[in-house]
């Protein structure tokens, strides 16, 4: 008898190569099954970049409005952007990371808000010449 299985994991995988010293900006588009933009503009996000699963994150971008915390992410209808600005990515070390986007719907009415990682990845930061 074969055993049956449920998947709750959407998270796709893709990788992320940026240059160290260059501003990194990422724009995607969100589709729904009928090729219409889905709305995420009521949702929160979350992506943090580290070395490795133990290790204290490199950068955590917020779409929350809270500048301190690095508030690099804007969200609409259909779309998600991501930024680092250049003086932030100049510091960094080149290498390998990984990283993953979380996104967080709202509470609707009779049930909690949903937190799933739509995006995970190794994130690669190639070295400059030019700093």
């Amino acid at each position: 008898m074969s055993r049956a299985q449920i998947n709750t994991d959407i998270s796709r995988e893709l990788d992320i190569v940026v240059r160290k010293g260059d501003t990194f900006v990422l724009d995607l588009q969100i589709l729904d099954s009928a090729s219409v933009g889905f709305n995420v503009t009521n949702y929160t996000a979350k992506m943090s970049i580290l070395k490795g699963r133990t290790q204290k994150p490199l950068i955590t971008l917020y779409s929350l409005n809270i500048v301190s915390l690095g508030n690099y992410i804007t969200m609409g209808d259909g779309f998600i952007s991501m930024q680092i600005p250049s003086d932030i990515t100049e510091n960094w070390k080149e290498g390998e990371y990984i990283y993953d986007l979380q996104l967080t719907s709202p509470a609707l009415e009779n049930s909690i808000s949903r937190t799933t990682t739509w995006l995970k990845g190794k994130f690669i930061i190639n070295p400059d010449i030019t700093l």
